[in-house]
């Protein structure tokens, strides 16, 4: 299912509805083109915009459902179909509803993001930022998106030339006290706050 729809727009923000089978790099790179921002630091992702819910995408200390607001799927058991806000979703990190309590039952037809019309970057994750720092990058939308896109270059092949799945690892989850036990042990340890 393709296709790209204005769902809602308003002086700070726009919501765009896209079929599930829009590439998702296409449409971060449509966004950058034009100026629409909160996902710059999700480029050159592979797969579709369709699957993006399910695994709850992330990069660069941004997930997609920081600028997710619903989609719609089809109930493939009753072939009904069925309207998901983000709390029924139940995002977490990398993880969703889809992955565990729904999984294969559903098929999302289209989802739809809310992108900000302002500058708004997430500039914290220290890959990033070291990134933007050692090559005298100014901060902007353009440069963001093409940092990130050199970044995920420098670590993974290019899909053209060697087909791969992209980065899929998860990071530990631990408990407070586990990570205070670790840091201890070891000072330069780095860590994210979820």
């Amino acid at each position: 299912i393709r296709g790209y729809q204005v769902y809602r727009e308003t002086d700070e923000a726009i919501w765009l509805t896209l079929g599930s089978g829009e590439n998702w790099h296409e449409f971060v790179r449509y966004c950058v083109q034009h100026h629409l921002y909160g996902v710059e630091n999700l480029s050159l992702i592979p797969g579709t915009v369709g699957a993006a819910p399910i695994q709850n995408i992330g990069a660069y200390g941004v997930e997609q459902s920081d600028v997710f607001d619903h989609l719609n799927a089809i109930d493939l058991q009753t072939l009904e179909s069925h309207h998901f806000s983000r709390a029924m979703c139940e995002f977490g990190y990398r993880d969703s509803l889809f992955k565990r309590d729904a999984a294969n039952r559903f098929f999302i037809t289209d989802v739809t993001y809310r992108l900000e019309k302002q500058p708004h970057y997430q500039l914290h994750y220290p890959a990033l930022q070291d990134y933007l720092t050692a090559h005298h990058i100014t901060c902007n939308l353009t440069n963001v998106h093409q940092a990130v896109v050199k970044l995920r270059q420098s670590k993974l092949p290019d899909p053209s030339t060697l087909p791969n799945a992209g980065s899929f690892f998860k990071n530990p989850v631990i408990p407070r006290s586990q990570y205070h036990a670790l840091k201890q042990a070891h000072p330069g340890l780095p860590h994210f706050q979820h």
